[in-house]
C-alpha cells in the first residue's frame, strides 16, 4: 500500500461468525485483522475502547452499523474508517472450507468505500514440504485475511476525501521500495483540461526538483536516484498553470532499504553436534528478527555437496513453517546422512538473506550394549547405548522354557541393571528379550535363547560358543 502524510485510523468491528448463529462472534480473527491492518501502516482503535464503546451504546449485535453509530465512531473514537465482517462459512469436517466478507464504511458520511469477498478450502492448499498445509478452519483465517486484503485500496488519501481534485488519470511510482542509487520512475497521466497542458515537476524529500517531461499527450514522466540514507520519502507534484496558477499534490512515497532482512529457522529435533537429527519429518519455523513486509522467499534442501534436492519458493509473508519429510522433489527418501535446509528471503527492496541450517536423516537402529553376568544365585543384564541418539524407552522380559514371565523391566534412561534370579530357571532355559527405542523412533530388538548360558560363559571367560542371540530391527 502506497505511504500516506495522514495518519488514518481504523476501528475494527468484532467479527460476525455465523457458523455460531446469529450472536457468534471470533474475537481471534478479529485480533488477527487488527494486527494486518497496523502491520499496513494504519492506526487500530484499541479493543478495550471499541468494546467499551459497544458497551456504552448497547451494541449488542455484529456485522453491521446503523449510520449513527459510524458518525459517533468519528466524534468518540477519532476513527477515520470502520472495518466490519462476517464469516460466513466455516466448515471443519473434511475437506474444510472457510469464506468470509469485509466491508470498510468512511465515518465522516457513513459511506461504504470498500469491500472484500474471499473463501479457501484445506484441498486447495495441498503443496510440496507442507508448506502452510493447514489442518483446521483456524489455520485458513491468516492465509484468508491476506488474500483478501491484497485488494485494499491504495490511495487511502482519496478514500478519505483529504486530497482535493486534480485532472490526473493515472500515476505510477515505481519502485516503492528501493536500495540505494537505484533508479526510481514516476509516471503522470492527466485528463486534457483546456488547451494548453501544465508545466509539472515533483518535490522530492532528500532530493529536491525533478523536471517531468511531457510527453505531448498529456503525459509526464520523470526519473531519478534514490538517496544513500535508508527511509521513507514523499512525492509532490506541482502544476504550474498556464494562467499562473500554481498547485499541488500529494502523490505518495518510497522507501529506501539497505538493509537485508534478519531471518531465522528454528527446527524441531535432537541437536547432534552442529546438525538436528529427525527420521521420519523435521519441522522448521522461519522467524523475522524485525518484522517487515517480504516480497518472495525460497527454501530448498540441499546435500552436502550443495546440490538441491526439493526446492519451493513463493511471494508476500513468509510460511508459518516448513515440513520436510526427508525424500527429494521426486518422492524418493534420501539416503540417511547431513543435509542443509536453506532458506533464501528478499524484502520489497530485493535485499537478500539467508539462513542455514544442517539437518541429518538418522534412521538406524539403537546400538545396543548388552552384557550378562553371574554372580552366585544371580545373574545381571546390563544394558547400554552406544549411539550418539538418545534412548527413549527401553523393555526387558525374561521368560521360561515354558513361557512363565520370570521378569520384567523397563524405564527410560540407559545405562540400566536388571538382576535375575537363577532359581528361576529351574534348571532350564531362561529365554530374554531386549527392545530400545531412541527419540527419533528408530528401534532394535535383541533375543538372547539361554540366558544362563550366556551368563555361564561370560563369567567364564567363554565367548568364542554358537551363537546364542539374533538382532531383529523395526524401523
Amino acid at each position: 500500500m502506497a505511504g500516506t502524510l495522514y495518519a488514518t485510523t481504523v476501528a475494527v468491528f468484532p467479527i460476525e461468525d455465523l457458523s455460531h448463529g446469529v450472536n457468534g462472534v471470533d474475537f481471534n480473527f478479529t485480533r488477527l485483522l487488527s494486527k494486518e491492518l497496523k502491520s499496513m501502516g494504519l492506526e487500530v482503535v484499541p479493543e478495550k475502547e471499541m468494546m467499551n464503546f459497544m458497551v456504552r451504546h448497547r451494541i449488542r449485535r455484529v456485522g453491521s452499523l446503523s449510520t449513527y453509530y459510524v458518525l459517533r465512531m468519528r466524534e468518540q473514537l477519532g476513527a477515520d474508517l470502520v472495518l466490519l465482517g462476517s464469516i460466513c462459512q466455516k466448515e471443519e469436517k473434511a475437506p474444510g472450507a472457510l469464506g468470509l466478507t469485509l466491508y470498510l464504511l468512511r465515518t465522516d458520511d457513513a459511506r461504504v468505500v470498500w469491500s472484500g469477498v474471499e473463501g479457501l478450502s484445506r484441498a486447495d492448499m495441498l503443496r510440496l514440504l507442507g508448506i502452510d498445509q493447514p489442518h483446521s478452519t483456524a489455520e485458513l483465517l491468516p492465509i484468508v485475511a491476506q488474500d483478501i486484503f491484497a485488494s485494499w485500496p491504495d490511495q487511502m488519501e482519496q478514500v478519505l476525501g483529504r486530497i482535493p481534485f486534480f485532472p490526473i488519470q493515472s500515476v505510477s511510482l515505481r519502485p516503492l521500495y528501493v536500495k540505494p542509487g537505484h533508479k526510481l520512475e514516476c509516471r503522470l497521466k492527466l485528463r486534457p483540461i483546456g488547451r494548453k497542458a501544465p508545466d509539472l515537476y515533483l518535490n522530492i524529500k532528500g532530493i529536491g526538483t525533478v523536471p517531468m517531461y511531457n510527453d505531448g499527450h498529456w503525459g509526464y514522466t520523470a526519473d531519478w536516484f534514490a538517496p544513500v540514507k535508508d527511509g521513507k520519502y514523499p512525492v509532490e507534484a506541482v502544476f504550474h498553470w498556464s494562467s499562473g496558477r500554481t498547485e499541488k499534490t500529494y502523490l505518495g512515497l518510497y522507501c529506501v532499504d539497505s538493509v537485508p532482512p534478519a531471518v531465522t529457522l528454528r527446527l524441531s529435533g535432537v541437536r547432534l553436534g552442529d546438525s538436528v537429527a529427525f527420521r521420519d519429518r523435521i519441522f522448521a519455523v522461519p522467524k523475522l528478527i524485525h518484522p517487515e513486509p517480504i516480497s518472495r522467499w525460497e527454501i530448498s534442501i540441499e546435500d552436502e555437496k550443495g546440490k538441491s534436492l526439493i526446492s519451493e519458493h513463493g511471494t508476500g509473508n513468509l510460511p508459518s513453517r516448513f515440513v520436510w519429510k526427508g525424500q527429494t522433489g521426486g518422492g524418493s527418501s534420501v539416503n540417511q546422512g547431513v543435509y542443509r535446509m536453506v532458506l533464501r528471503v528478499w524484502d520489497k527492496a530485493d535485499n537478500m538473506a539467508k539462513s542455514i541450517q544442517k539437518v541429518a536423516v538418522r534412521r538406524t537402529p539403537p546400538s545396543m550394549i548388552l552384557q550378562v553376568k553371574r554372580q552366585g544365585s544371580n545373574m545381571f543384564v546390563d544394558l547400554g547405548n552406544k549411539g550418539e541418539v538418545p534412548i527413549s524407552f527401553w523393555c526387558v522380559e525374561v521368560r521360561s522354557e515354558d513361557g512363565r514371565v520370570v521378569k520384567t523391566s523397563e524405564g527410560e534412561k540407559l545405562p540400566a541393571r536388571i538382576g535375575v534370579n537363577v532359581a528361576e530357571a529351574k534348571n532350564k532355559k531362561l529365554e530374554c528379550v531386549v527392545m530400545l527405542k531412541d527419540i527419533l523412533g528408530n528401534s532394535a530388538r535383541r533375543e538372547i535363547k539361554d540366558l544362563v548360558r550366556m551368563a555361564n560363559k561370560s563369567s567364564t571367560g567363554g565367548n568364542r560358543g554358537k551363537k546364542q542371540e539374533t538382532w531383529e530391527s523395526e524401523f
